[in-house]
């Protein structure tokens, strides 16, 4: 899933590369867990 691409084509046509991945499921990650500690 690794691509290379400039800077302004990153900015443009694709805002969700694997770096925008990768931080959105460590924070679903962590919501997770939050939500699970805070039940008990």
């Amino acid at each position: 899933m690794k691509q290379v691409v400039r800077d302004n084509k990153l900015n443009r046509k694709q805002p969700y590369n694997e770096t925008y991945f990768k931080k959105k499921f460590v924070q679903r990650e962590i919501i997770n867990i939050l939500e699970f500690l805070l039940q008990k």
